[in-house]
């Protein structure tokens, strides 16, 4: 069963994940790599991994392949994401369909910073197919802004870290189901 491991955190989890839909927050990266073994368990019969995305992944899906700043295009608007304090608070998943990027996902640039699988790095010299981040590090990767965060820190190419055992109301997780496995 997934739970959270610390429980001093419980008073930090339930404050921050009061509403029905929305994205969890206050989870580390170790919270979200484990839920993602244990539902790749609960799925094991499908013969599906759960994961989180990879750094190049997240990319691509928020940005595409035409470089577009934002996964909507290349100008900022409050009308299609949460950000810069709009809310105050997360937002429903998906509440922003105006803000879908390129392959139709929602909620890429606001509401929650989103972890990586990648430790944090420097990026590859040269150009590079589906680039991976470094063997080890001290920091993972976060992508896509939070509710709180500016238009700037929202935008497709940009990227944060923190260590891997920190839990923030702004951090968050997506997962993802590659393509091609059985039953997917």
């Amino acid at each position: 069963m997934f739970r959270i491991a610390d429980i001093s955190q419980k008073k930090n989890w339930e404050e921050g994940n009061e509403y029905d839909n929305h994205p969890v927050v206050n989870v580390s990266w170790h919270d979200a790599a484990a839920y993602c073994e244990w539902l790749t368990g609960k799925l094991k019969d499908r013969g599906w991994k759960i994961q989180l995305p990879t750094e190049a992944q997240w990319e691509k899906a928020a940005r595409g392949i035409d470089g577009r700043i934002y996964p909507w295009g290349d100008e900022a608007d409050p009308d299609k994401a949460n950000y810069e304090w709009k809310i105050d608070t997360t937002s429903t998943v998906g509440c922003f369909p105006a803000g879908a990027g390129p392959y139709d996902c929602l909620d890429m640039a606001g509401n929650v910073w989103e972890w990586c699988r990648d430790w944090y790095g420097n990026y590859p010299s040269g150009r590079v197919s589906n680039p991976t981040g470094p063997d080890t590090g001290s920091s993972r990767v976060l992508r896509g802004g939070a509710w709180s965060s500016s238009a700037w820190l929202c935008r497709a190419a940009f990227r944060s870290l923190s260590l891997p055992g920190s839990r923030d109301r702004y951090f968050g997780f997506r997962l993802i189901l590659l393509p091609g496995q059985q039953g997917g």
